[in-house]
């Protein structure tokens, strides 16, 4: 019963795009003939129509399997050939001097997957650290597809920065308010000293020393009329630039503005997103920020980190994944009377994986208020509690044992009180305190003298033996820690600090513009 009512709070941050699409609105909002798929893996160099290079940066981290849930959605070269010629048909994104269906070819080749992830199919989003990692790592490999997706289209029209008016008509009655109607793609050269990374002005001919790199903006807008389209001085619902050398170094980002694209967006859903994207000689990062609502019912905010190494031994740590949930109360409702200006939960992740998908993850819940409700006349009580939650996994999650080591601990708790359960006298349905301490095993004496008997007692013993016997249909803690590089990856766990680009709050973080 307490794990359902975590499950349905969580649902609602954590959604795959199988039941819900919060977290992938765009994959609908960008035009069909756009995303048959992502960007090629960094080991492959794609060719377009004509089979001349294609020379594109793509975002694509290569994710493994165990870490984005599994195959996609649907397999790309299916999606391709079932849909490719309905698609180009149908498109309603763009229509460049006839070179729609060029457009959609040389996607289709470029990709090797839909932009669109299984995530975790498992109800119980917190069963585990693993399972909280493939909705959130998920989340970013689909992002990044669309990104790639925009970046690939970039390459076939001007880029005057000309705002064009989409196939998506508002007067037609095919006008689909989740499509674009206009876009606009710009390119401004970026000068730079070889001697100073910061920019410099030039004028006339470039000096010797001076180094240029182009910078593409992409704004797509939302509900305009083909009679009145948007201007230059207004604002684009979906933004990306991106500046840097396709095969090197690139950085840039994307920005949604989700409430603006549907004013009656789910309540749950976040109505902003920011994407920042990077890549240096050692590694590639991807950093989302989402906001919610003011009117959310329990958080304020979402971030997810996925930071690629690429000079390491592929064999160890190559993937790191971080997450971080800013709440504003308590998920759970608790019958005792402490319950007013109770701590909010922390809730962070920290995930690791080798090139093969082999790994490590840990959920880390302080302060979570757990109400352990027997029946309705049987309560054992409100905790305040500390909750780690480690998992290490194996790279074939269909293996009959994917995990090599679950664990999970409470480090600290508090008795908050509103305990009914009778001292004896209780039944296999609603058992007493004595059959309590003879089934999960502890001293006999454990709710009297003291030990987690008034509020404020320590009451760990009593809820490690919880959750180590698989309470509510978790799984128990089983196998033994490998000893491996994982096992150093995790001791050394680090955590983001805040959901905020500025760390502070959501002041300037949507800013188009290129920080």
């Amino acid at each position: 019963m307490v794990n359902q009512k975590v499950n349905r709070k969580v649902n609602k941050l954590f959604s795959t795009p199988v039941n819900r699409r919060p977290l992938y609105m765009a994959v609908t909002l960008l035009g069909s003939s756009l995303l048959l798929g992502c960007g090629a893996s960094d080991d492959e160099n794609p060719t377009g129509e004509e089979g001349g290079e294609y020379s594109a940066l793509n975002l694509n981290l290569n994710l493994p399997d165990s870490l984005t849930g599994g195959e996609p959605i649907l397999l790309a070269a299916q999606s391709v050939s079932r849909n490719a010629s309905k698609r180009v048909q149908a498109s309603k994104m763009v229509n460049v001097n006839g070179e729609r269906a060029q457009i959609t070819a040389t996607a289709a080749q470029t990709s090797n997957q839909p932009c669109s992830f299984m995530g975790s199919e498992d109800d119980d989003f917190m069963r585990n650290g693993y399972e909280m990692t493939k909705f959130m790592v998920s989340t970013v490999a689909s992002w990044s597809c669309i990104s790639d997706t925009l970046v690939s289209f970039s390459e076939f029209v001007e880029k005057n920065g000309v705002i064009t008016a989409a196939d998506n008509d508002t007067a037609s009655e095919f006008y689909d308010p989740e499509e674009p109607t206009h876009y606009s793609v710009h390119s401004t050269s970026i000068f730079f000293s070889e001697s100073d990374s910061s920019d410099v002005s030039v004028d006339g001919d470039v000096d010797e020393g001076i180094q240029s790199l182009d910078q593409i903006t992409m704004k797509l807008y939302y509900g305009f009329d083909q009679s009145t389209p948007p201007t230059t001085e207004s604002t684009p619902q979906f933004f990306i630039t991106w500046i840097g050398d396709s095969e090197e170094e690139f950085t840039g980002k994307i920005i949604v503005d989700a409430l603006a694209i549907n004013p009656d967006l789910d309540e749950e859903e976040p109505i902003k997103m920011r994407m920042d994207f990077s890549k240096s000689s050692t590694q590639r990062v991807t950093d989302m920020f989402m906001e919610f609502d003011d009117e959310h019912e329990f958080a304020t905010g979402f971030r997810i980190k996925v930071i690629k190494a690429l000079d390491v031994n592929p064999l160890t740590t190559v993937f790191q994944a971080q997450g971080i949930i800013e709440t504003k109360g308590q998920w759970l409702e608790v019958n005792s009377d402490m319950d007013n200006g109770m701590a909010v939960p922390e809730v962070t992740l920290f995930a690791v994986s080798n090139q093969m998908g082999e790994g490590a993850a840990i959920a880390q819940i302080d302060s979570l208020a757990l109400p352990l409700e027997i029946s309705s006349n049987n309560h054992l009580g409100d905790y305040l509690m500390d909750k780690s939650d480690i998992y290490f996994f194996d790279d074939d999650q269909q293996s009959i044992q994917p995990w090599d080591w679950i664990e999970k601990s409470i480090s600290e708790s508090e008795f908050l009180g509103g305990r009914t359960t009778p001292a004896t006298g209780g039944t296999e349905i609603d058992p007493s305190l004595d059959m309590m301490v003879s089934y999960l095993d502890l001293d006999l004496d454990y709710f009297t003298q003291g030990l987690c008997e008034n509020i404020g007692d320590n009451c760990d013993e009593l809820l490690n033996a919880v959750f180590q016997d698989g309470f509510e249909g978790q799984e128990q803690n089983q196998g033994t820690d490998p000893q491996d590089w994982r096992s150093e990856a995790i001791e050394n766990a680090t955590y983001l600090e805040s959901v905020y680009p500025n760390g502070v709050d959501w002041s300037g973080a949507f800013d188009l513009v290129l920080d």
